[in-house]
């Protein structure tokens, strides 16, 4: 392995179209939306398809606070029950909770081609420790139900999001906490992102090599500490 003990990836870099992002989108908003046998037993569907609207939209606007304003980042999971508190006009039970937030996950979806699950079994076969990180409003569920269901979630050690840590891209804390979480140093850490601002540029007190991966928008310049890779082969070459 070298010098270096573990590669963390932004989601993007694995997937074959960018799904990162810090809003949260409405995909429950038809008829086409999956039962609710808790939920529905108290709403009605227009009722329903009110309450996925209010907390996307609450999500929403908590998510500029957090941008613009430096408040702290919204919690998907204590915005839906206070939701459903109020609809129900009572305190929300566990399940009924649940049911919500499994639809918000449900509703995103994620593809890896078959070249990148084949390096990713390549990588952890070779003995690296690997990560995720990702922008993202949907709990971790959505990621590890869709990694669970190819058979690549035991390959990663530790998946940080955004919506789960309370810290978001761009920024080093969020990579910090994820170097933390696979117990290594810095300096043994390989990250791969594909959007300069986003992933890589705001990491200059980090000393992990930074990898710039990214097949249609090449550097126009060089920038120091950043080395451009358009294909998993050149990152083979350089471990």
């Amino acid at each position: 392995m070298g010098r270096y003990r573990a590669i963390i990836f932004s989601l993007d870099t694995l997937t074959k179209a960018n799904v990162e992002k810090i809003n949260l989108e409405n995909h429950i908003a038809d008829s086409s939306h999956p039962d609710f046998p808790h939920i529905s037993s108290h709403l009605r569907p227009n009722d329903i398809e009110d309450l996925f609207q209010n907390i996307v939209h609450v999500y929403n606007a908590c998510m500029e606070l957090t941008k613009y304003q430096g408040f702290p980042q919204p919690n998907l999971l204590s915005i839906c029950e206070k939701a459903i508190n109020q609809s129900l006009g009572r305190v929300a039970l566990p399940q009924e909770i649940d049911e919500v937030i499994q639809a918000f996950a449900t509703s995103f979806k994620i593809e890896f081609s078959k070249k990148t699950q084949a390096y990713i079994h390549a990588l952890y076969r070779s003995g690296y420790i690997l990560g995720i990180v990702a922008n993202l409003p949907y709990p971790l569920v959505s990621i590890t139900d869709q990694l669970e269901s190819i058979g690549l979630l035991g390959y990663f050690e530790s998946i940080i999001l955004s919506s789960d840590s309370g810290l978001q891209k761009p920024g080093d804390k969020i990579y910090k906490m994820t170097i933390e979480s696979l117990e290594c140093m810095d300096h043994e850490v390989i990250i791969v992102g594909s959007n300069l601002e986003r992933d890589l540029l705001p990491l200059q007190r980090v000393r992990a090599k930074k990898l710039y991966f990214n097949n249609r928008r090449k550097l126009s310049k060089h920038i120091k500490g950043i080395k451009p890779i358009s294909s998993f082969d050149e990152l083979r070459n350089i471990i």
